[in-house]
């Protein structure tokens, strides 16, 4: 019977969740209607969802913890089912039981998580949106005893993206990586993914670096194989200082194809500078869905066009056309805030203190801008797609940009806006894109 009511709640939220997704979200009117229907709607069935299953876990604590007739107790509580899928009933003994099991053993449900949990999820916070497979490899950290070993197949991302920095820190800061084997799937190990998609194998052990004696993770990259893994040539031993030296920033490990790119990229590193990330900040500007309401469909006279990833290619920024168009003023009101921000940032002060220089603002699409491609491959012809952006215009999810200015301030108290000049923009639009293998080298 329980097992029939979960099954039938799901449904339900199913029925509702299409619902959802039948609503275009492109006015006013539709974005509040969305907010509502999940305010009102979906979350209240994510809650019942979400203590059923807790109901369950508890079960399995407790007979983890060698006390059946508790669970049996609990089970035969009266009408449990009914309290499990009552959001007004919330403070009876049973429930009272599973809400106190479910906080001392942190019980976590992806089928019915949201943004919640990843907004508490300390680790999981970065650039980009929450992903499930950095909440699971923190979940899994917390749980492992000291020196227990954590064993993981998962995305290659986790030591290269910016959205896993907070992460992938942490494992280097408090514990001890052994190996690091990243896959490509083009010999089809996994039959229903993407080819191109990459993953890997790690395994992180839960005692600190020994600070005696620096650590090294055994790497391994473009395997397509594990076959491959029995060739001492596609080991790539990768000390963490290393690591902490060539990406000081960001903590991640580049794809090797060999030791003796190590040794090219350390020299290479200790030759050139790194360029500035003041200017080569790269950033998005619009969300494609959670700034949908500011998209107009049909071109008109006045507003600006929004560029997406799709619309550039090397040196070209028309190469396709415009989907969609920004009013200005909406725009700029969008991204007022954002603005305030970096000028504190810039100066160095509260935001607070920055609202009595608002009138300074001068907003990205004033400016000249670089743009490039966010989907893109090291196994496509063309890894990295840079672009210049011309003004006045706007930029969706699919395409990232640096800041083109920079605020200070003045003698005189004022604040002032210096423009990254079109010298530096036009060496890194063709640095970038004569790198036909960009993940693969240095820049």
């Amino acid at each position: 019977m329980f097992v029939d009511n979960l099954s039938a709640k799901f449904d339900d939220l199913h029925t509702v969740m299409q619902e959802l997704d039948a609503l275009r979200d492109t006015t006013a009117e539709e974005v509040a209607q969305s907010k509502a229907l999940w305010r009102d709607t979906i979350t209240p069935k994510l809650n019942l969802l979400s203590r059923a299953l807790s109901f369950v876990c508890t079960g399995r604590a407790m007979l983890a913890e060698g006390d059946a007739k508790a669970w049996e107790a609990l089970k035969k509580t009266p009408d449990i089912i009914s309290q499990l899928f009552d959001e007004t009933r919330t403070r009876s003994t049973a429930l009272r039981q599973v809400k106190t099991f479910a906080a001392k053993h942190h019980f976590f449900h992806f089928e019915v998580a949201d943004d919640d949990y990843t907004a508490a999820s300390l680790l999981n916070k970065g650039a980009g949106d929450g992903n499930l497979f950095r909440l699971f490899v923190e979940r899994n950290l917390g749980l492992l005893a000291e020196g227990g070993n954590l064993n993981d197949v998962l995305p290659s991302a986790l030591m290269f993206k910016e959205g896993s920095i907070i992460l992938r820190k942490h494992i280097f800061a408090h514990c001890q990586m052994p190996f690091f084997w990243s896959f490509e799937n083009r010999s089809g190990i996994f039959a229903d993914v993407d080819s191109r998609y990459k993953f890997a194998l790690m395994q992180v052990v839960n005692l600190p670096p020994d600070n005696t004696q620096p650590g090294t993770i055994d790497t391994a990259f473009y395997v397509l194989d594990a076959a491959d893994l029995n060739d001492p040539a596609r080991h790539v031993p990768y000390p963490v200082e290393t690591l902490k030296a060539l990406s000081p920033e960001h903590w991640a490990l580049m794809e090797l194809c060999s030791g003796a790119d190590l040794a090219l990229l350390k020299k290479c590193y200790a030759t050139f500078p790194a360029l500035s990330e003041n200017w080569l900040d790269f950033r998005r500007e619009l969300h494609m869905t959670g700034d949908k309401d500011l998209f107009i469909e049909q071109e008109a006279p006045g507003l600006l066009p929004l560029y997406e990833g799709k619309m550039i290619w090397q040196y070209n920024h028309v190469f396709e056309a415009a989907q969609y168009w920004l009013d200005a003023t909406t725009f700029d009101e969008r991204l007022r805030s954002k603005e305030l921000h970096r000028m504190a940032q810039d100066l160095g002060v509260p935001k607070a203190r920055v609202v009595e220089h608002a009138a300074a603002i001068r907003y990205d699409r004033e400016f000249v801008r670089l743009g490039f491609r966010t989907v893109a491959r090291d196994t496509n012809e063309r890894t990295l797609i840079f672009s210049l952006l011309p003004t006045h215009c706007g930029s969706g999810h699919s395409m990232f940009v640096p800041t083109p200015k920079y605020y200070s301030l003045g003698a005189d108290g004022q604040v002032k806006v210096q423009a990254v000049s079109a010298l530096s923009l036009l060496f890194a639009r063709q640095r970038y894109n004569e790198r036909r293998q960009f993940g693969r080298c240095p820049v």
